[in-house]
């Protein structure tokens, strides 16, 4: 992922202290990280340029800001068809104001899948 020409972008998997879907929380307090958006950005930060999270956690914004990655703030738990959407086109805005943080990747000959 680091050589992908595009950014790349994540969703949190977490809203608060628990995980949106599956064992993210668990599996995350068993490695003995902390149960949020700031500590999955964290983990990735090394190739993520930009990572979504949900309204309750705006908090963590200026922290994953720090880690030299764009953010943006959304209703990120998709309920129905209208959030679903809704989430998908926030992603892709996203993606197409995000740059990637280094271009560097690209004269070393790798690309998306390297």
């Amino acid at each position: 992922m680091r050589g992908c020409s595009v950014p790349v972008i994540a969703v949190s998997p977490i809203i608060g202290s628990d995980s949106v879907k599956g064992p993210t929380a668990k599996y995350m307090r068993e490695l003995g990280l902390p149960v949020s958006a700031t500590a999955v950005a964290n983990y990735y930060s090394d190739f993520l340029d930009g990572f979504i999270l949900d309204t309750q956690d705006e908090k963590d914004a200026s922290e994953i800001r720090k880690m030299s990655i764009s953010v943006k703030v959304a209703e990120i738990l998709m309920k129905d068809l209208a959030t679903k959407t809704k989430l998908a086109n926030t992603v892709l805005d996203f993606s197409n104001n995000c740059s990637k943080r280094s271009l560097n990747l690209q004269k070393n000959g790798l690309s998306c899948g390297a």
